[in-house]
């Protein structure tokens, strides 16, 4: 069980090497978890309305959020910073 988000979850896509689990909410942030401890590594803020869709590049360095907002967003993966 992960908890951190504060809305309903909108996906969840795994890191190709499965250390890592990507999720999306409705409390317009998505959030990178570490699968064996379940700790929250980092929380992705930026969206101004519900994050409806994430994922994973396929080498897993970059994440892409897509929101209501109109928005889609790029992040780094591993420091939760976001691109551009």
């Amino acid at each position: 069980e992960l908890l951190g988000h504060r809305n309903w979850v909108s996906a969840v896509q795994f890191s190709n090497d499965g250390k890592r689990v990507l999720s999306s909410s409705y409390d317009r942030t998505a959030r990178i978890w570490d699968v064996e401890s379940g700790q929250e590594l980092f929380c992705l803020k930026g969206h101004i309305d519900y994050v409806f869709a994430c994922c994973f590049s396929f080498d897993s360095m970059l994440i892409a959020t897509v929101s209501n907002d109109t928005t889609v967003r790029l992040w780094n993966s591993n420091t939760g910073a976001p691109l551009g």
